[in-house]
């Protein structure tokens, strides 16, 4: 298993526990500190599966499903992506 997958996996469990608590409307924040020289950032997408910066940071309405597509990015430059699905509980 190369650290970027770890790196990926370990942010992705940051953004569900981050709106594991989400009230609809109201922000979150994926609280995730990457290994030296790694960066990780994320993309939120609307209904239409296109980007969507007004959604970034927003908890979902209970009956959608939000996407959200995660990246790390390695010392190297390279850039590793991950679309997960976050909701409202």
């Amino acid at each position: 298993v190369q650290i970027t997958d770890v790196v990926l996996r370990g942010y992705a469990e940051a953004a569900k526990l981050a709106t594991a608590s989400c009230t609809a409307g109201q922000s979150y924040s994926i609280s995730f500190s990457p290994p030296n020289g790694y960066t990780a950032d994320y993309s939120a997408f609307g209904a239409d599966q296109s980007p969507d910066p007004s959604k970034k940071g927003v908890c979902p309405a209970v009956d959608t499903v939000q996407i959200l597509e995660l990246a790390v990015t390695q010392p190297e430059g390279i850039t590793h992506t991950m679309k997960i699905a976050v909701r409202t509980p």
